[in-house]
């Protein structure tokens, strides 16, 4: 599932991943990072920038952003439960990728199994106008 997601990559991409200030990795992003590890995809953390005017949620949202900007395409996970929240940072990302109109794909797994060979990740969107990268996506 997503290691075979992985392996269609062009070999000069690089993931970004999310990270919190204070609070270690999720446990799908550290999958995520030991996979790219192994199979030599270069890895760039993002952590959020706490200044005196950006704290809290505001610098969420500034490294969101900035994210956005920085990506030619960013591929989404969530659980299945999260694929339609707001609140949900991933979805959230998404969503700003789609605002600056860049390709972007998301895509939900079952947070209990998302490491099961048989846990099939399931497409929730996707925006990729001129088909830029829809090869590294088919069946």
């Amino acid at each position: 599932m997503v290691v075979d997601l992985l392996s269609r990559l062009p070999p000069d991409t690089t993931i970004l991943l999310r990270e919190g200030k204070f609070k270690e990795p999720g446990e799908f992003e550290r999958m995520v990072d030991m996979v790219c590890e192994l199979m030599g995809i270069k890895v760039e953390w993002r952590q959020v920038e706490i200044t005196a005017e950006l704290w809290g949620r505001k610098a969420v949202f500034a490294r969101d952003l900035q994210m956005a900007a920085d990506c030619d395409l960013a591929v989404c996970f969530t659980t299945t439960e999260q694929a339609y929240d707001m609140e949900c940072g991933s979805t959230a990302l998404a969503q700003k990728v789609l605002e600056a109109d860049k390709a972007v794909y998301h895509y939900a797994v079952d947070a209990m199994r998302f490491m099961d060979r048989d846990n099939h990740l399931m497409l929730i969107g996707s925006h990729d106008t001129d088909k830029k990268f829809a090869r590294y996506f088919s069946a």
